[in-house]
């Protein structure tokens, strides 16, 4: 996988390396702030493999873009909102090649950084529309979301930080009172009837 923090990329191949050694690579670039294009994904793999988190604080450039366009568009892939948003036409076609090899090749391996290496751009970009949104809830210039990535906007500055929960929830469900949950539809059914 490729991750950045808006400054420098990393290329992993976690089959090349040893388990201990992906490890401590991830822990230390889990301490910056992360940008990625769909990073959940990714994350969730350096959770249920090395049990790792950020600790940063992360920008989800398709979470930005559907927070951005709301309802009114449903592409959001990476390709689409570079199209989108750059006029950058991005080849996809290495998407669908051999990731599991333990060797990746020269063009996988670029095209995984190139990615990357574009977010920065597609982000101030993203950001750009999500501050002049009119109707956006903006927070204070001192949130440290604000001062990493320069976006004010709290609808994404609140998806960002509940990420880590939902990679959580989605790696290992979470508990449920079933007799509160009983209730409660009980109670639902009732107020309809």
């Amino acid at each position: 996988f490729s991750i950045s923090d808006g400054n420098q990329v990393w290329v992993i191949n976690k089959l090349r390396c040893s388990h201990q050694t992906v490890a401590d690579i991830i822990k230390e670039i889990m301490k910056r702030p992360l940008l990625g294009q769909n990073i959940k994904f990714d994350l969730k793999f350096t959770y249920r493999d090395f049990g790792l988190l950020p600790s940063s604080i992360l920008f989800d450039t398709e979470i930005a873009s559907r927070v951005v366009h709301s309802e009114k568009l449903r592409h959001h892939a990476l390709g689409d909102i570079m199209s989108r948003e750059l006029g950058i036409l991005l080849d996809k076609t290495l998407q669908k090649s051999n990731w599991g090899s333990i060797i990746l090749t020269y063009d996988q391996i670029k095209y995984s950084a190139l990615d990357t290496l574009l977010l920065p751009k597609l982000m101030r970009s993203l950001v750009t529309k999500l501050n002049k949104n009119p109707h956006a809830y903006n927070s204070n210039k001192e949130s440290p979301f604000f001062k990493i990535w320069g976006c004010s906007n709290r609808v994404l500055q609140l998806e960002m930080s509940l990420l880590p929960v939902f990679i959580k929830m989605e790696s290992m469900g979470f508990f449920l009172d079933n007799a509160m949950a009983a209730t409660l539809y009980k109670q639902s059914l009732d107020k309809e009837n």
